[in-house]
């Protein structure tokens, strides 16, 4: 899979025991690619907090993403003034678009998106719990998978978006990636093609900006 840039793109998880049977040379099908992005949008705002939602849409169009997964993505939160930022993305971009909440905040949705160019059949969110529960800030910030079905050319595709824990202490990151593991290895049973990804920390043990 061409994957051309090096944002905050995190883990890529290829779960062995979820392939189907191997196929010998002369029965394969043609290759398939597919451009994927993974990319921390924080709410929509720039480093200085500048509007950069329409910048996320250019990026998408520019490299001609076929996914995109999106991690911080408000929906009518009053920090990004009220914006569907899922929508906007969809109507920026052209593309289908599936939101999985993780978060009530400031009066809306706070959680991670997912954007297709073909069309997306059915999407849910999956939590990831873990024990005990995180406190951040006098809150709880309870994490999750996006699970969706694309009808791609080839296919049905799974794609999976996560949002992993970035604090410096890793006992609750273990936990949210064996979830994930487990969720992959489920989908992947019936050798339907998955794609699973997401954000993290950028260096192992270094905490990076992922909170409301």
């Amino acid at each position: 899979m061409r994957r051309p840039l090096p944002y905050s793109i995190a883990l890529l998880l290829a779960a062995a025991a979820c392939a189907p049977r191997a196929v010998p040379p002369n029965e394969r099908p043609p290759r398939r690619t597919a451009t994927v992005l993974v990319y921390n949008v924080h709410a929509g705002a720039d480093a200085r907090g500048a509007d950069n939602l329409a910048r996320v849409a250019a990026l998408v169009r520019e490299i001609d993403a076929d996914v995109a997964l999106l991690q911080e993505v408000d929906r009518g939160v009053r920090r990004s003034r009220g914006v569907d930022q899922p929508a906007a993305l969809a109507r920026l971009t052209g593309r289908h678009v599936a939101f999985g909440k993780t978060l009530d905040y400031q009066g809306g949705d706070y959680g991670i998106a997912i954007l297709s160019r073909w069309p997306i059949r059915r999407d849910t969110l999956v939590r990831l719990p873990v024990e005990p529960p995180q406190e951040r800030s006098g809150t709880y910030e309870p994490r999750g998978a996006l699970v969706a079905t694309l009808d791609a050319p080839g296919g049905p595709l799974v794609v999976v978006n996560t949002h992993i824990d970035a604090s410096r202490d890793d006992r609750w990151r273990r936990q949210e990636i064996r979830a994930v593991v487990a969720l992959a290895r489920a989908l992947g049973a019936d050798g339907t093609p998955l794609l699973v990804d997401g954000a993290r920390p950028s260096e192992p043990g270094r905490a990076v900006h992922d909170s409301p």
